[in-house]
């Protein structure tokens, strides 16, 4: 599945994480395949986490 790389404060709920998100102290704090909830983002922003990866919804064009 295709990623792409979002500001915090540009995700939505619902969004599904495409890297395991640590602090800058090392310590997990969402991973990945996991659906991002308002209670996540607001995390992300706690911890000055200013960007996330997530999956795109889009389908990844093979050759043609």
């Amino acid at each position: 599945m295709k990623t792409i790389k979002l500001f915090t404060n540009e995700a939505i709920p619902g969004m599904v994480v495409g890297e395991d998100i640590y602090t800058f102290s090392n310590q997990l704090i969402i991973p990945k395949g996991s659906r991002l909830s308002d209670k996540m983002i607001s995390r992300l922003k706690f911890y000055s986490i200013p960007e996330l990866v997530i999956e795109s919804e889009e389908e990844e064009k093979g050759p043609s």
